[in-house]
């Protein structure tokens, strides 16, 4: 069984590593793709006036079934949200009728709750 104290021996080179600007020879072999921030949206720098952006091809795949996703779930839920509502609404109603039950609201107290304290006058 490892005590505390061994745990933090053990880690203690990956707690304590200097955070500098440069990356270690270690971290470079595993830093393939890695864009250094920018500090631009996307890393994009914003283009001269009057040049337009050119979008990559997986922008034109990706649009058009997102919207359409969107706008069909959004269609969807309009106009079924309301009708399982209400359909369920009617099962319960009818289920309770035929049990003889009629939905009644009966408060409910928790334990060693005083809801009607003594008026400070009548004490």
């Amino acid at each position: 069984m490892l005590r505390p104290n061994t745990l933090v021996k053990m880690y203690r080179p990956v707690l304590f590593v200097p955070v500098s600007p440069q990356l270690l020879a270690s971290q470079k072999r595993f830093a393939h793709g890695f864009n250094e921030p920018t500090g631009y949206l996307f890393g994009e720098k914003p283009l001269p006036k009057g040049q337009k952006r050119q979008k990559e091809l997986w922008e034109y795949i990706f649009f058009w079934p997102m919207i359409g996703g969107a706008a069909a779930f959004c269609t969807l839920n309009y106009y079924f949200g309301g009708q399982r509502r209400e359909w369920a609404m009617k099962e319960a109603a009818r289920r309770l009728k035929e049990r003889g039950e009629y939905p009644t609201y009966t408060p409910t107290v928790p334990a060693g709750v005083n809801f009607n304290p003594p008026h400070p006058d009548k004490q």
